[in-house]
């Protein structure tokens, strides 16, 4: 799932203030489903747009309020105060047509290659975008992303077959990279490999939980380590194996 995040800052989900959501109906063919948000953030109090998926919870709790067959008309979501939704709906009157809102809309599947890994990668669904781009096989394989202050790719290690490196994650492999690097540094390892991420097995815990260990004595942030499953993905970190 897609954070909602601001691009200036990186702040997401709960920091940002959510001044409303909207779906795309069947009379936009090319984006039958998907949803977007309008927000703000403290860093800036700038509206942004945003592309969301269809199973957003946004999406699908804001499907849950209307039948299909209903006419839908404003309602008050208890989340959103009188002021956001007036705020809402004066921005929309901005908006002359679809393409005038895409324009403002943040899609990562509109970023050209060269801008995306020129970004600040501030949202896992980038880090996911990432490792689709490099690891072009079938293959099982991990990706040790290596990212500065700033949140710019500084170096990314693919690991696995085909490559020089196997998939212990041993700590040299992970932080060898960032080691050489003159700047405060984090890192994140996203993979596919063929692990029950609803029952782990011990090794794969211990083995994120020395790269963090190992992290702390470097003085290089280990983040986090995203797993890859079909269509999904999970954050070790949220799911408390970090």
């Amino acid at each position: 799932m897609t954070n909602i995040a601001c691009l200036k800052c990186g702040n997401f989900d709960d920091e940002i203030d959510i001044l409303g959501i909207g779906e795309f109906t069947k009379d936009i063919g090319r984006l039958n489903g998907l949803g977007f948000v309008a927000f703000k953030c403290p860093c800036s109090r700038e509206v942004q747009y945003q592309i969301l998926e269809s199973d957003h919870p946004l999406i699908k709790e804001d499907n849950k309020k209307f039948p299909k067959s209903s006419s839908q008309e404003l309602s008050l979501d208890p989340k959103f105060n009188t002021d956001q939704v007036i705020e809402f709906y004066n921005e929309l009157k901005k908006i002359e047509d679809i393409n005038c809102l895409l324009s403002k809309c943040y899609n990562p599947l509109k970023e050209s290659e060269r801008d995306f890994l020129k970004s600040p990668f501030y949202q896992e669904s980038q880090l996911i975008k990432l490792f689709d781009l490099i690891n072009k096989s079938n293959n099982e394989r991990a990706l040790i992303v290596t990212l500065d202050r700033y949140k710019i790719l500084r170096a990314w290690k693919l690991l696995g077959p085909g490559t020089d490196y196997d998939l212990s994650l041993n700590p040299k492999d992970v932080f060898e990279q960032a080691f050489n690097i003159d700047d405060n540094c984090m890192i994140y390892v996203i993979d596919n490999l063929d692990i029950n991420i609803k029952s782990l097995e011990r090794e794969e815990i211990m083995k994120v939980n020395r790269l963090r260990q190992a992290g702390a004595i470097l003085g290089i942030k280990f983040k986090d380590r995203l797993h890859v499953d079909g269509n999904q993905f999970y954050s070790f970190k949220k799911l408390n194996l970090i």
